[in-house]
């Protein structure tokens, strides 16, 4: 057996143990699609109003037991099932032996099987390490997934040293092989100018072939849209992306819809701002449930209520860090009290704090 066979092996007995007394586990928050694709900070030039935080994604909705609208902002992973990782450990070495024959799943699946290890074991820099040469064999053997994964983790320094332009390189060659996350990433590089020269005309270009396959790429497609950049500023065109990314779930391009709309640079009336904003409020979007909250206290595109307003603005509030827009959110529920009746206040703040319990949704 191999010195990487061995390796292996040696790293998956370190954590049998921790593994085989935990009652539930988490999988890495980063290998989300959100995660992969981040590039840090996007400098937009010029004024882009009609948006907010044009490509970035201030808020990945959760998709496991504790999603909705009131579930922590800085959720974990996905729940890791424990049974199955057994299975894997049973037949890890006939797997390992598998990849070093050639074969790019078992490659990739011991690469996957050493990331969840190690986030059982809280994260051992042994395993990480494994995990990326193992990435490199499944890339090695044209393995579609390991590039988006090996630029992630150069991205990060999970594994590796910490290292823009290789990440660059592996989102690239992801793309070069069709992988629409890859190109999604690499088109956020190309704006942010990370491991590469920015250029927001190529950023477009890879948003557009991947609009198809993957709605973050058509959130990204509406921002270049509603700012102009990479393309022709055309807000009917960003709406139109938006909507495809809305519609398969991704509720960020709900938000920046809902701006669209409230903001009059596309013509629609108030119910459409306030359909959008609800989307993404019901999936846990602060900003989202800040704007609804003052539309919903105003009257707009709905009869004013200013009940449903609080609730709203005090679940944003309640669940966001120390800034700007938390503090955004306090006066949102200041402007709200000031149109309930004080006896009916206790009875909505427990309606909120059990929305954050039970992480419900929607809020209507």
């Amino acid at each position: 057996m191999t010195q990487a066979v061995r390796a292996g092996l040696i790293a998956v007995g370190a954590v049998v143990a921790v593994a085989a007394t935990s009652p539930s586990a988490q999988a890495p928050q980063d290998m989300n699609v959100y995660a992969i694709v981040d590039a840090g900070p996007v400098p937009v030039p010029g004024s882009c109003s009609c948006i907010s935080s044009p490509f970035t994604v201030a808020h990945a909705p959760s998709r496991g037991p504790r999603s909705g609208a009131g579930a922590p902002l800085e959720g974990s992973g996905p729940p890791i099932n424990l049974n199955h990782l057994k299975d894997d450990r049973a037949s890890f070495a006939r797997r390992a032996e598998d990849g070093l024959d050639g074969n790019y799943y078992a490659s990739f699946g011991i690469a996957m099987h050493l990331s969840l290890e190690s986030a059982l074991a809280g994260g051992d820099p042994r395993m990480e390490e494994e995990a990326a040469r193992w990435l490199h064999l499944a890339a090695a053997q044209e393995n579609a997934d390991a590039f988006r994964f090996l630029g992630l983790r150069y991205a990060r320094g999970r594994g590796l040293e910490q290292n823009a332009a290789a990440a660059a390189y592996w989102f690239h060659q992801g793309a070069l092989r069709g992988d629409p996350i890859s190109m999604t990433a690499l088109g956020l590089r190309y704006a942010a100018g990370s491991g590469v020269t920015q250029n927001w005309n190529a950023a477009a270009r890879w948003w557009l072939r991947a609009q198809a396959h993957t709605p973050l790429a058509s959130r990204f497609l509406g921002d270049a849209y509603a700012c102009g950049l990479g393309v022709d500023l055309d807000p009917v065109r960003a709406e139109a992306a938006y909507k495809a990314a809305a519609e398969k779930g991704e509720s960020s391009s709900s938000t920046q819809l809902g701006h669209l709309y409230a903001k009059r640079c596309v013509h629609a009336p108030d119910q459409a701002a306030l359909e959008a904003y609800e989307r993404a409020a019901d999936d846990g979007d602060p900003e989202a449930q800040i704007e609804l909250s003052d539309l919903v206290r105003q009257g707009r595109g709905t009869d004013p209520n200013p009940y449903r307003a609080y609730t709203l603005a005090r679940l944003a509030e309640l669940r966001l860090p120390e800034g700007a827009m938390k503090a955004r959110a306090a006066e949102r529920v200041k402007s709200a009290v000031r149109l309930m009746l004080p006896e009916a206040i206790p009875a909505q703040e427990a309606l909120v704090q059990s929305l954050i319990a039970a992480s419900a949704k929607p809020v209507r």
